[in-house]
C-alpha cells in the first residue's frame, strides 16, 4: 500500500480550491506559491461514472513536496473524486477560484482515506452535509469534528464504513445533500447522486490491483 495526499496535491496545484469547515492541511493556504515545486502528473487512466471520476496518474516531473507528505508507488497514484464547481452561470470557466465542494477517495497507510472539502466562501449548515437513503439520513458530517480550515479526513475503519455506505445499492435512492450559505448570503442545497459511486470505486480498486502487480 502506498501513501499520498491526493486532495492536498490537487488543492496546492489549483485543481480545486477547498477551505473552511475541514481539518487544517499544510500548504493549502499557499497553493499558488507551491505550484512550481509540485510534481507534475500525467493522466494514464480516466473513467467517469455520473459525476464521479476514477483517475490514475503517473509522475512526469518535479520532486515530492515534503509538507504534504507525498509518497507514491513507482511514481503512480489512483483515486476517485467528485468536484462540484458552483459557477453561478452553470459553466466551468477553468478557474481555481470557482467555489467548490469536493470529495476524494484514495489509498492510505491504514487502507483508505476519504476527504471532503468546502471552499472558504461557503458556510456549511449544521446537519446540512449528509448521506440519505430513501430520504432518510444515514450519515451526517459534523463540522465540530473538523478543524476550522483544510480538509475533513477519514481513514481506517471510518473511511471503509463511508465507502460501504456510499456503495450501497439496496435502496431506491441514495444521495449526498450539502446545504450551505454562499458568499452572497444565499442559502443553497446541492445534491449528489450516489448510485454511480459504486462503479467508480470498483474501477478504482481494479486500478490499484493492476498497479500492485
Amino acid at each position: 500500500m502506498y501513501v499520498y495526499t491526493v486532495a492536498a496535491i490537487a488543492l496546492a496545484a489549483g485543481a480545486v480550491a477547498i477551505g473552511c469547515v475541514m481539518p487544517a492541511q499544510t500548504g493549502v493556504a499557499q497553493e499558488r506559491n507551491l505550484t512550481e515545486t509540485l510534481p507534475k502528473w500525467s493522466q494514464t487512466h480516466y473513467n467517469r461514472f455520473g459525476s464521479w471520476e476514477s483517475i490514475c496518474e503517473t509522475k512526469t516531473d518535479g520532486d515530492p513536496v515534503k509538507s504534504v507528505a507525498l509518497a507514491e508507488q513507482d511514481g503512480q497514484r489512483c483515486y476517485v473524486r467528485y468536484i462540484d464547481k458552483l459557477n453561478p452561470w452553470g459553466m466551468d470557466n477553468g478557474s481555481s477560484d470557482t467555489p467548490s465542494i469536493a470529495a476524494f477517495i484514495s489509498p492510505d497507510a491504514n487502507g483508505l482515506k476519504v476527504e471532503f472539502g468546502i471552499q472558504s466562501e461557503l458556510k456549511i449548515e449544521r446537519g446540512g452535509f449528509y448521506l440519505s437513503r430513501e430520504d432518510k439520513a444515514v450519515w451526517v458530517l459534523d463540522p465540530d469534528d473538523c478543524a476550522p480550515s483544510g480538509l475533513c479526513t477519514f481513514t481506517g475503519p471510518a473511511a471503509l464504513a463511508l465507502v460501504r455506505a456510499f456503495s450501497d445499492q439496496s435502496g431506491e435512492s441514495l444521495e449526498m445533500h450539502v446545504a450551505f450559505t454562499d458568499h452572497n448570503g444565499e442559502r443553497l442545497v446541492r445534491t449528489w447522486p450516489m448510485f454511480p459511486f459504486a462503479n467508480a470505486y470498483s474501477d478504482f480498486e481494479s486500478n490499484l490491483r493492476r498497479l500492485s502487480m
